[in-house]
C-alpha cells in the first residue's frame, strides 16, 4: 500500500484507536519506519492517547514527531471515564499544542465529536472558538 501511495500522492495514516494495535508510541514508531515511506504516518488522536493508555499527548507527540501526519481533537475525563467535549477532559491542551509546534506540525486540528442534538450550530461556533484558543496558547 505504501508504494500505491507514493504514485498516487496520498498519505496512509495509522490512529492510535482501541484495537490493540501500536499501544505505545514506541511501537508506532516503529512500525511507520520499517515501512520506510514518507507517505505513511501517524493519525494522533490527543483524547485516545489519555482514554485508552493513560498516557500524555505531548509525549506520544514528541516521539512520533514528523511522522505525524494528521490530529484528532477531543477530550478526556478520567473522573468519569468518557471522552468528553473540548477543555472538559484532562488534555493538557498548552503542553499538547506546545508539543505539536516543537515538532514542527503545521497541519489541520479535527475535532471528532458530535454535534449537540439541539441547536448543532451552536457547538460549531463554539467549537472553531475552542480550537483557534486551544492554537493560540
Amino acid at each position: 500500500l505504501a508504494k500505491k501511495a507514493e504514485e498516487e500522492d496520498v498519505f496512509i495514516c495509522v490512529e492510535n484507536v482501541e484495537n490493540n494495535f501500536l499501544l505505545s508510541p514506541l511501537e508506532m514508531r516503529r512500525f511507520i519506519d520499517e515501512i520506510g515511506s514518507e507517505r505513511v504516518g501517524a493519525y494522533l488522536d490527543v483524547g485516545n492517547v489519555l482514554a485508552l493508555y493513560q498516557a500524555f499527548p505531548q509525549h506520544w507527540i514528541r516521539i512520533l514527531g514528523k511522522r505525524i501526519k494528521k490530529v484528532h481533537l477531543k477530550d478526556y475525563n478520567d473522573r468519569i471515564k468518557s471522552i468528553t467535549y473540548l477543555l472538559q477532559g484532562d488534555v493538557n491542551w498548552p503542553e499538547m499544542i506546545k508539543s505539536l509546534r516543537e515538532v514542527g506540525y503545521d497541519d489541520y486540528l479535527t475535532a471528532e465529536l458530535p454535534p449537540y442534538r439541539l441547536f448543532p450550530e451552536k457547538f460549531f461556533r463554539e467549537l472553531a472558538e475552542t480550537i483557534r484558543m486551544i492554537i493560540n496558547l
